[in-house]
Formats: C-alpha cells, sequence, structure tokens
C-alpha cells in the first residue's frame, strides 16, 4: 500500500512539473486610448436606500497613454455644473483605477463639486453598440461614466 502512495504521488509530482504549458498567456486589457463623448451620472443614497440627489452632466473625456482628462460638454451646460474638469493617472490593473491630479471649474460653469469628480477603482463594460460603461459602487454612492468613442479632432480636448 505505501508503494502504491508513493507511486501515486511521483506520478501526480510528475504531472504537475511537466503538465504546467509554458505558452499560456493572458491578454492585456484593451486600451483605452483615444477620445470619447458621453454622461457622467452619481447617484448619492442615504443607507443604501433611496436615492438622495442624483448628478447628471455630459461629458468630454480622452485617455492618453496613462493619463486621463475630463471636462462638461460646453455645448451641453446652462452654467450649473456637478463635476469640475480634471485631469490625472489611471491603470489598467483589476479594473479602471483614475487618480484624479488637477481639478478646476470647467469653461461656461459657475461651480462644481470637486467631490464628486471620478476617482478610485472602476469596473468596465462593454455595451453592444462598442459604447463603455464605466462603473463603481462605493458606500453609498454610485458613479458611472457612459463613453462613445470620437475622432479627437472633434472634441477640441
Amino acid at each position: 500500500m505505501k508503494l502504491f502512495g508513493s507511486l501515486l504521488l511521483l506520478v501526480a509530482l510528475v504531472a504537475v512539473v511537466f503538465g504546467c504549458a509554458d505558452d499560456i498567456y493572458l491578454e492585456p486589457p484593451a486600451p483605452l486610448d483615444g477620445c470619447y463623448v458621453g454622461t457622467y451620472m452619481v447617484i448619492v443614497s442615504e443607507e443604501g436606500t433611496v436615492a438622495r440627489d442624483t448628478f447628471f452632466n455630459h461629458i468630454l473625456f480622452e485617455f492618453t497613454e496613462d493619463q486621463y482628462y475630463i471636462e462638461i460638454d460646453p455645448d451641453s451646460t446652462n452654467g450649473s455644473c456637478d463635476f469640475c474638469k480634471s485631469d490625472g493617472s489611471y491603470l489598467l490593473t483589476e479594473g479602471i483605477r483614475l487618480k484624479i491630479v488637477h481639478s478646476l471649474v470647467s469653461e461656461g460653469c459657475t461651480a462644481c463639486q470637486n467631490a464628486l469628480d471620478p476617482d478610485g477603482t472602476y469596473r468596465k463594460e462593454t455595451q453592444p453598440d462598442g459604447s463603455i460603461k464605466l462603473k463603481q459602487d462605493a458606500d453609498d454612492v454610485y458613479s458611472e461614466l457612459h463613453l462613445y468613442q470620437i475622432d479627437c479632432d472633434t472634441t477640441g480636448a
């Protein structure tokens, strides 16, 4: 019986050592480089219940190799802007992690709430129409960027 157990252990060890393929590679996440138009929405709830406040603006968004830029679409504002013009860095690891570096009031806006600017880790969902949604659930705050890629010459970003 000891011989059978030892032989079984030896076979298992050989299978593990020689059975692992060296040619399995995971595809890196698709790059996001480019310009986008879309919407940014933040819903603030009270203790996980009904939405207390909803903030929404049309936005212009640009991803470069490791930086991002976001601003309110100047054609869609009437001076009321929930979010600020901001820029920062991003990483494509375990979702998309945005880190704000600068945050300013967008042109055409009288004020903004930089606490609502996109920051932190978002999960990416590619939609059937080719657009992407970046979603984040944190405590009682849900935020979502819905982005459609466009030609960068169109945005002025």
